[in-house]
């Protein structure tokens, strides 16, 4: 018997729909197909992973990488924010200065200039601090990285840390006898 006889519930007769029924002596043979279906399904998923893993890691690299960069495109943007509204508050400080010298006092000058300077700081930006041990790169969040290829990490078109988003710099102070061990 080529096909399986599936039976409706209803009525105990040949039905050409998909129903829930097989013949008991069919079991084992439909049983041994269902698994080795599974076992070809779950081999080509392994060799599926195997071709293509990297490209799963470097797509999760870089998209830590566009995290970080709109992060700080975030932190340009309200910083221009910032920058918009004291020049605004600065041209109505001098609109008033010419109107009349005497009626804005210094204090206020010298308090908008203050702002002013202040938001015109350049701020460093936070950084993650790596450091090689061996065949790997420790990250100041706590993380590790290997590249396959070995190599400093901006040879690898890192600039990130990819785990944490910061600006990533390489720890020069480190002795040279620890870099290579």
């Amino acid at each position: 018997m080529n096909e399986v006889d599936r039976f409706t519930r209803q009525g105990v007769g040949a039905s050409d729909r998909a129903g829930f029924w097989v013949h008991a002596g069919d079991f084992n043979q439909k049983m041994s197909q269902a698994q080795d279906r599974e076992d070809y399904l779950k081999d080509q998923i392994e060799k599926w992973t195997a071709l293509h893993g990297e490209h799963f890691k470097r797509a999760e690299i870089l998209k830590l990488e566009r995290d970080a960069l709109q992060q700080r495109l975030t932190v340009s943007d309200e910083r221009a924010d910032v920058l918009g509204g004291l020049l605004l508050q600065t041209n109505e400080l001098l609109y008033a200065i010419q109107g009349d010298p005497g009626a804005v006092p210094s204090s206020s000058i010298d308090a908008m200039r203050g702002r002013v300077f202040e938001a015109l700081k350049r701020t460093k930006p936070p950084t993650c601090t790596w450091t090689e041990g061996g065949f790997s790169w420790h990250t100041g969040c706590g993380k590790e990285w290997q590249f396959t290829d070995g190599g400093l990490p901006a040879e690898n078109g890192m600039h990130f840390c990819h785990s944490c988003g910061m600006a990533l710099v390489v720890d020069e102070d480190q002795p040279e006898s620890e870099r290579e061990s």
